[in-house]
């Protein structure tokens, strides 16, 4: 399939490499940053552009692969291409596409993507769809990629949406709450790896093949209602005024799940 991919940063990065390593080809990359642009096109073996004025008007699918700000003033200027269009938002609904053309939609890739990185995650793929057609389109080209690829209302994409801010950003973000706490103590970060390691293998490991609560896997103070360790760090933490908020409210949701 010929693909022109409107974006250089995360997600068309990724995409773009995803794409063509399933033998699909991209035969313009379109972005306002004309180095990552640049730079994006010549790892596609394709070249790169600017501006939307200089689409190119040949491909089979027009795939906005930018920030969600972004979407709706570039929707805008593609407004009558009568070309299959998606974005890849988890967030906005994929009637903000309408105006492009009869085929438009939503081809979401359900991961955590950086620029630059070697290896190519697994990705599957939420799809809406402004047809049935163009949902079997978008489907087969889901397929075509290897990926689990689901069809969803915009409830649901939005929801999991929620779900997936919660299992990496939130996630994330502690581990870097760990990160300053342990530098700020002298303490190895490197020691709580394997911990990390073993606690996501766990859960990834059980839900292939069942639907298991990640509580069961729930170990630690608050689970275990001890209270006398749960003070202990709660005074270590007295000093780190936010730490402090964030354990007691992590602490008494875990005893509340119990």
């Amino acid at each position: 399939m010929n693909i022109v991919l409107i974006g250089s940063g995360n997600v068309a990065w990724n995409l773009g490499r995803l794409l063509v390593h399933h033998q699909h080809t991209i035969v313009q990359v379109i972005g306002r940053n004309q180095h990552t642009a640049s730079a994006l096109a010549y790892e596609l073996n394709t070249y790169s552009a600017n501006h939307i004025s200089i689409l190119d008007l040949t491909a089979d699918l027009y795939i906005l692969a930018v920030q969600d700000s972004a979407i709706t003033e570039i929707a805008k200027e593609l407004k009558g291409l009568q070309k299959p269009v998606v974005h890849t938002s988890g967030a906005l609904s994929m009637e903000v596409l309408k105006e492009c053309g009869e085929n438009y939609g939503v081809f979401y890739p359900l991961q955590s993507l950086v620029y630059g990185t070697k290896n190519l995650p697994e990705i599957p793929f939420l799809v809406q769809a402004s047809n049935p057609s163009f949902n079997h389109f978008l489907t087969t080209l889901g397929d075509s990629l290897q990926s689990r690829v689901q069809t969803v209302k915009d409830t649901d994409k939005i929801a999991i949406h929620v779900a997936a801010v919660l299992v990496n950003n939130f996630t994330t973000h502690l581990y870097q709450l760990a990160f300053d706490w342990c530098t700020k103590k002298n303490l190895d970060f490197k020691l709580l790896l394997p911990l990390i390691k073993n606690s996501v293998l766990k859960i990834t490991e059980q839900q292939e093949d069942n639907l298991i609560s990640p509580a069961a896997f729930q170990t630690g103070p608050a689970i275990r209602n001890d209270l006398e360790t749960i003070k202990m760090h709660e005074v270590l933490l007295a000093e780190e005024s936010y730490l402090l908020t964030l354990y007691q409210l992590m602490t008494k949701g875990i005893q509340q799940k119990s």
